[in-house]
């Protein structure tokens, strides 16, 4: 069984997406603009559809997936928000 990584880049205008392998080799990537969405939940049903489709077009499985890493501006570790991020409209409330 071969693992997989996805690494999530969220910045101000655009949110950057990809699919690693476990060599470090970026298989497929893609991106959505950030501040389409008003409602948090919009942004996260589409970027987990898009991440979908990038796994189905590599033939990769949830079970090959053994992590997530996600940058974001003003990302509260503790919280798991992002605060006083003014370029996103997208913010926990």
């Amino acid at each position: 069984m071969k693992n997989y990584a996805i690494g999530i880049d969220m910045g101000g205008t655009g949110t950057k997406f990809g699919l690693v392998n476990g060599e470090g080799q970026v298989l497929r990537s893609s991106s959505i603009p950030t501040q389409q969405y008003p409602e948090i939940s919009d942004f996260c049903d589409t970027l987990c559809h898009q991440l979908k489709q990038l796994m189905a077009d590599e033939g990769i499985s949830i079970e090959n997936i053994v992590g997530i890493g996600c940058g974001a501006p003003d990302g509260n570790y503790y919280s798991g928000c992002i605060e006083y991020a003014t370029d996103l409209a997208a913010k926990c409330g």
